[in-house]
């Protein structure tokens, strides 16, 4: 809105009400007293206005495809400025409300200054939408989460299955609709504008159409009924604008009515409240003003109805037309439901919009994701300039593993001696590294599963791990990332050379490159494919892609070589996200499941798929409610029989999942879904444990302590501020066994790490 020379005490109470509202009760019971105290605020303050005086505002927001057609906001104005009958007594205003395209801004704001119309602007500001997260309220109610395959069988409310799953998309959406639509605060901004500028305020919607007889008759019953502050306004939805012409027109006032206020009213809307989601007639519930929503069911998490202490005090007056939304077939009889699909549709939808072009312009310029390129430079400068640190790590451990990974690969899936049952030899193939064979019958079958014993050839360096490619995979992982830091920081094009030839082996080479999928990892002898759990095989893709970036950017790798490698990129995502084994994994309650979030915001992030990102930091954010309990433990990973290796291995992925998420704008080192529900709260938690005699599970093999190290010092650079402990002290390592989700060369591009 437009801004004021000097502040309005009573304007101040106002806007510090509409900033603190909280969905809890005792909080809204707080917050609708200082509303009273308001109202004896501005009897006292309110300007001498006209008694027989309107302030008409109209708030026009964002076009919702499907739920609106493309360009109707502009076209409803140009029908109201061509054809509405005048008003007398009126003051007509338009607010632009968070219009998030410019060139839609900028066309309605010619039009209406063309003709001279008065208008303001609620404006969209990017850095701030870019500040609002999710919401995760419905899983403390007992919603399932959007990954779970029990998401369909959610009864949180008496809606249908498909209805309580949209109820639940929209809800988790819930901040950034009310953001982006921004109902009730647009309205809330014209009742304090408009209350100094007449005696009757009307914060209405920008497709309502007011005629001749629609304003005759409120005028007449305001004139008889002064005393009542509030008036209902019956709406009629008009399929087709030109309808209003026919003089022979019977209204069916059947729509949600609008609501004028007289300038001293109580009531506000509710901030809280989004799009969709009864902004407008909870205040009208609050006035007791009877209609359909009274039956309209809530979902726990949604906040108890109140009474105003203005209940009853109102009256039904005159009618207004709710233009076209250009979507004929939505506003046709018995459409009610088919628009409130669209309308969630349309408004998740922009947002999406919107958070691809946010995170793709973010995406263009890093070269890195999980490792922070900002970092990487300053310590690339740091290493010139003589940094002594830096010398040592780079020029002492660095350089010279790059200089051994020079001699080793380049590695080929058609490198290990035995093949996958589907015999082609280009499929990934390994075997469950737990599952041993069954004594008690002859032929082994079924094998059984014997926690944290790992059989022959599943561990690194075992003589039979040449038989697959489990060894080979994670070589290319670790070698690729070893070389193109070393070609960054010596500039020495030998090791990004041989880094893209590591590449251009394993994945883009027609002959040798691997099948882009994991059917047959981790898979259990006797069946013919995974089950999913061998996905978590890849799960350092995401430093890989970083070395991937940083050759790129060094202009190491041809544009041939990119195109392929983001097309196997692109195929094995498309597997990973539609597969009985990717849905199996992203299902995975455990450790498993962060993997899988881990591959695809790396995958998505590498490949600039910003919506896609979004979409997976939704996953995370409710992953991190089921993972965690109050206090921060993980549930999942202590009863396991190496529960120490599996609560540092599941915290290691998501502070890497975090790194990624922090490269695109997304901050999930500080979220947490519920009090003590956190990365940086569940390190914290860990840390506790580490002090204490003994560890609180089992742990049957040697646990390197030195990732302690590593695990405690990302919780202190990101807010854990107690995490300074005597953990602290264990000598540094800068590689670690792959098994520890650890990536090699941790220090450089982390945060505060060196």
């Amino acid at each position: 809105m437009s801004a004021r020379d000097t502040i309005d005490p009573v304007e101040a109470l106002a806007k510090n009400i509409r900033s603190l509202w909280k969905e809890n009760a005792v909080l809204r019971n707080t917050l609708m007293a200082m509303q009273m105290e308001i109202y004896e605020l501005r009897q006292q303050s309110l300007p001498v206005v006209s008694p027989d005086s309107f302030a008409f505002f109209r708030i026009i927001g964002n076009d919702l495809p499907p739920r609106h057609q493309i360009g109707q906001s502009l076209s409803n104005i140009r029908f109201i400025l061509d054809n509405e009958p005048p008003q007398a007594g009126v003051i007509r205003r338009w607010v632009l409300n968070r219009i998030s395209d410019p060139h839609t801004e900028a066309s309605i704001i010619d039009l209406l200054t063309s003709r001279g119309e008065v208008f303001d602007r609620i404006v969209f500001d990017p850095e701030v939408y870019r500040q609002i997260g999710w919401n995760t309220a419905p899983l403390q109610f007992g919603a399932k989460p959007f990954y779970s395959p029990a998401l369909a069988d959610n009864k949180v409310t008496t809606l249908s299955a498909f209805q309580n799953r949209e109820l639940l998309y929209d809800t988790a959406y819930h901040d950034k609709i009310r953001y982006v639509a921004n109902n009730n605060g647009a309205r809330n901004c014209c009742l304090e504008t408009g209350r100094a500028l007449a005696r009757w305020v009307m914060p209405w919607d920008g497709n309502c159409f007011m005629t001749e007889s629609g304003w005759a008759q409120i005028r007449a019953a305001i004139t008889a009924r002064p005393d009542l502050p509030y008036i209902v306004v019956p709406m009629a939805r008009i399929t087709h604008n030109e309808s209003l012409f026919d003089p022979a027109l019977q209204p069916d006032l059947q729509e949600e009515p609008q609501i004028i206020f007289r300038n001293d009213a109580r009531e506000i809307f509710d901030p809280t409240l989004r799009y969709g989601r009864r902004p407008k007639v909870e205040l009208l519930s609050r006035l007791r003003v009877p209609g359909p929503w009274d039956k309209w069911p809530k979902a726990a998490w949604e906040p108890a109805p109140t009474v105003s202490a203005d209940a009853g005090l109102y009256q039904h007056a005159g009618w207004v037309a709710r233009l076209s939304s250009g979507a004929h077939a939505l506003e046709i009889a018995g459409a009610s439901s088919r628009r409130g699909v669209a309308r969630s549709h349309g408004i998740r939808g922009l947002i999406d919009r919107i958070d691809d072009a946010q995170i793709g312009a973010v995406l263009t310029n890093l070269p890195t994701k999980a490792l922070d390129w900002w970092t990487l430079l300053d310590q690339r400068n740091r290493y010139h300039a003589g940094d002594e640190g830096l010398d040592t790590l780079i020029t002492g451990a660095l350089l010279p593993a790059a200089r051994e990974a020079l001699g080793r690969g380049p590695y080929s899936v058609l490198d290990k001696k035995g093949c996958a049952p589907s015999g082609e030899p280009r499929d990934y193939w390994h075997p469950a590294p737990y599952h041993w064979p069954n004594s008690d019958s002859p032929t082994g079958l079924p094998y059984l599963k014997h926690d944290g014993q790992r059989v022959p050839g599943t561990q690194f360096g075992d003589p039979e791990a040449v038989n697959y490619d489990r060894t080979s995979l994670q070589a290319v992982f670790d070698d690729t990332l070893t070389l193109a830091l070393a070609a960054f920081f010596s500039g020495e094009a030998c090791f990004g050379d041989h880094a893209v030839a590591l590449l251009k082996q394993w994945f883009v080479a027609e002959e040798s490159r691997m099948t882009p999928n994991l059917v047959y990892a981790q898979l259990i002898p006797g069946e013919t494919t995974s089950r999913g759990r061998g996905i978590i095989e890849a799960k350092d893709i995401y430093y890989f892609l970083d070395a991937v970036g940083l050759l790129d950017h060094l202009g190491a790798i041809s544009p041939d070589i990119m195109a392929v490698f983001r097309f196997w990129l692109t195929t094995y995502l498309d597997w990973l996200r539609t597969s009985p084994q990717g849905l199996s994994e992203r299902a995975s309650a455990n450790n498993h499941g962060t993997a899988y979030d881990l591959q695809i915001a790396a995958i998505a992030a590498f490949l600039g798929r910003g919506r896609l990102v979004q979409e997976a930091s939704l996953m995370s954010c409710q992953r991190i409610y089921a993972q965690f309990d109050d206090t921060g433990a993980q549930p999942q990973e202590i009863i396991r029989s190496t529960s120490k290796h599996y609560c540092h291995f599941n915290l290691q992925l998501w502070a890497a999942l975090a790194d990624i998420y922090r490269s695109c704008g997304i901050d999930l080192w500080q979220f947490e879904a519920s009090p003590g529900r956190g990365i940086v709260a569940a390190i914290s938690y860990l840390a506790t444990q580490l002090r204490e005699p003994a560890w609180p599970g089992k742990q049957i093999d040697v646990f390197d302590c030195r990732r302690s190290h590593v695990l405690l010092l990302r919780g202190h650079a990101n807010g854990g501020a107690a995490l300074c402990s005597p953990v602290m002290t264990y000598a540094r390592a800068e590689t670690f066994d792959p098994h520890s989700a650890i990536r090699p060369w941790w220090r450089l591009g982390t945060v505060t790490a060196l």
